[in-house]
């Protein structure tokens, strides 16, 4: 029965963030409630972005709306940034790093409930925009290496206003670009825990079938549908802090 719940539980996360992002903010919470160690829950919710990034490689990655050129722009700092995070989060103490993780669930949301406005992608980009971009996406990749909540709602933010991308072209140039950065990362954090095999591995594969599904319904509705689970995980995320605070 554990087994099977961490699977639906895994499948609805991997649908949700190969959409917008924002899963963790729900999983880190749970994956603790379960009695895992702040380590552990790390390591868990960085492997579950592991398997979302395998499911959405096929659909995302083949895709006419992929921006090659970007992403291998932004690929440079994400990767720097999520192993500088991944780094930087095993060296601390495990209270110093559950603080952390309250700390990013309450910025989550933040940027979960945060309206979402992109800017029009055929006007000009201001060469200190841009700069400014760049760097918030390093920011952005050690926050993904490290505590993976909402990491990817953050870097959508940020391409829709800094480099006037669309949702869906942002979605699918940041999977292409946080996906060395995230595989390294979850090695660095799994290689620094506790937990055995068995839960990774179910978090690993039931992320991966959400993330092939969620990637399908992306392209297939675009910048639709991407609105609309933000708003719906908002809107969840209003609802958590209301019954269960």
């Amino acid at each position: 029965m554990e087994i099977f719940l961490l699977s639906i539980f895994g499948f609805g996360l991997g649908l949700v963030n190969a959409i917008s992002g924002g899963g963790g903010i729900f999983a880190l919470p749970v994956f603790l409630a379960l009695g895992l160690s702040p380590a552990n829950a790390l390591a868990l919710n960085l492997i579950s972005d592991v398997g979302v990034l395998l499911g959405v490689m096929n659909n995302y990655f083949r895709s006419k709306e992929i921006d090659w050129k970007f992403a291998a722009k932004i690929l440079v700092f994400s990767f720097v940034g999520s192993i500088v995070g991944a780094k930087l989060i095993t060296s601390l103490p495990p209270e110093i790093v559950k603080n952390i993780i309250f700390v990013g669930i309450f910025i989550g949301m933040f940027f979960m409930l945060k309206p979402v406005k992109h800017r029009d992608e055929h006007e000009k980009l201001s060469p200190w925009k841009m700069t400014l971009g760049y760097f918030c996406l390093f920011l952005g990749g050690m926050w993904d290496g490290s505590i993976a909540i909402a990491g990817t709602t953050f870097a959508l933010l940020i391409i829709a206003h800094m480099f006037g991308k669309s949702f869906i072209q942002g979605r699918i140039a940041y999977a292409a670009a946080s996906t060395p950065g995230t595989f390294v990362a979850a090695a660095i954090l799994y290689s620094e825990s506790t937990i055995s095999w068995e839960w990774p591995l179910i978090i690993l594969i039931s992320n991966f079938i959400g993330a092939w599904v969620g990637s399908h319904m992306a392209i297939k509705h675009g910048d639709k549908i991407i609105k609309r689970f933000m708003v719906a995980i908002s809107i969840l995320i209003v609802l958590k802090l209301i019954f269960f605070p």
